[in-house]
């Protein structure tokens, strides 16, 4: 009888790092300084282009979930269409786990995990822990 699959963890895509992405803070800020000071209406170009960015990558991170199982890792991704990736882990080969400045300022990370299945490998974007959660993996498909 096969073993009852559970959730270990659930998570979506963190914007902690965000907050601290200084140069595009500086650049926003700095150019809407500077169109302010040439034509005032002018420092609403980098103030609206800094907002959509902003949302748009809020969009991205908010509609991507992860999901570590006791028999799969599911990556879910998607605004409007979504893509679901699901790799058992008896069939992962390897994990990798990578952390930017910034994204070390503040405890996030990326986790690249590559399978011997069709979806080949996948990265699990911006979750808090990247390093103890790529750790679980290695030692649950090695368990597995």
């Amino acid at each position: 009888m096969a073993e009852e699959e559970y959730d270990l963890w659930v998570e979506t895509a963190s914007m902690r790092d965000f907050m601290v992405n200084l140069p595009f803070w500086v650049i926003t800020v700095v150019a809407a300084v500077g169109f302010f000071i040439v034509m005032p209406v002018l420092a609403l170009i980098p103030v609206v282009l800094g907002l959509a960015y902003f949302g748009i990558t809020w969009l991205k991170r908010v509609n991507s979930r992860y999901r570590l199982t006791s028999q799969r890792i599911i990556v879910e991704r998607g605004i409007f269409s979504r893509q679901t990736d699901e790799i058992e882990l008896y069939r992962v080969i390897d994990t990798k786990a990578y952390e930017n400045f910034a994204e070390r300022m503040v405890n996030l990370g990326n986790i690249d995990i590559s399978s011997s299945d069709k979806t080949g490998h996948v990265v699990i974007d911006k979750v808090p822990g990247a390093r103890a959660k790529r750790e679980q993996i290695r030692n649950l498909s090695e368990k597995v």
